[in-house]
């Protein structure tokens, strides 16, 4: 899973980016921002993170907490590591 995840290049977070930056600008606004972000990592060669940790619009809002929370990974797989184990477990308890 990490390498599915480090080979967007972070770009899976930005839905995680916009939800945090639209408390403070609105949606669309953020949406916008994201998405220029990411276009700016593909130009540039850099990952979503970088690209958004580079853009004004978005520190003057996120404090470098915020987003290390956004960018960390292992705050978005919710109950993954739950399912896993319960299905090692008992491979029957799982819903199909």
């Amino acid at each position: 899973m990490r390498h599915n995840l480090d080979a967007t290049g972070g770009s899976v977070m930005s839905e995680a980016l916009v939800v945090a930056l639209a408390r403070h600008v609105g949606r669309e606004t953020a949406y916008g921002v994201a998405r220029a972000a990411a276009d700016d990592a593909r130009a540039r060669g850099v990952t979503f993170e970088a690209a958004a940790r580079a853009r004004a619009e978005v520190t003057a809002r996120l404090t470098p907490a915020e987003l290390g929370d956004i960018f960390d990974a292992a705050r978005h797989t919710g109950q993954c590591a739950a399912l896993v184990d319960l299905f090692l477990a008992e491979p029957r308890a799982v819903p199909r």
